[in-house]
């Protein structure tokens, strides 16, 4: 299996930072139950690697096969699906929280996607995390250097 993306383990890493919100932020978000996590583009599984499954209930989504295989691993239930193209899957419970990771840089429109999945899965009171690359950081930069992008 050929992954696209990894893992970074470096503390300011969009999942790392995520992870880090999400654990400090559980007893808000969930105080008596597990929280439950929407992970829309969950590639291999990364943010479901990083959280606890006693604190965590995580549903993932990604476009790509092999991904979802990979990541059933760390999540509840994960299903392939194109962002793109509603209707979205139905899981068996809302999310508290509904996180896209690097994931709207992907899609033909963005404010689109991002509209219809906020419409289908947002309840009262759910929280939205949506982090995008920062094409001015240091390692993006060296990287489109050496023209690798």
């Amino acid at each position: 299996m050929s992954e696209r993306y990894t893992l970074k383990l470096d503390r300011y890493s969009s999942h790392q930072q995520i992870a880090a919100w999400l654990k400090h932020h559980k007893h808000e978000l969930a105080p008596d139950r597990p929280c439950i996590v929407y992970d829309v583009g969950c590639a291999h599984g990364f943010l479901g690697q990083l959280l606890s499954s006693e604190s965590f209930v995580l549903y993932g989504m990604d476009f790509d096969s092999d991904a979802v295989t990979a990541a059933q691993a760390y999540y509840h239930t994960v299903q392939q699906v194109d962002i793109e193209q509603p209707p979205f899957p139905k899981f068996p419970q809302l999310p508290d929280v509904l996180v896209l990771a690097d994931v709207l840089e992907h899609t033909r429109y963005p404010e689109i996607c991002l509209r219809d999945l906020l419409e289908t899965y947002l309840r009262s009171g759910g929280r939205v995390i949506v982090s995008v690359p920062n094409i001015a950081n240091i390692f993006i930069r060296w990287s489109l250097l050496w023209r690798r992008f």
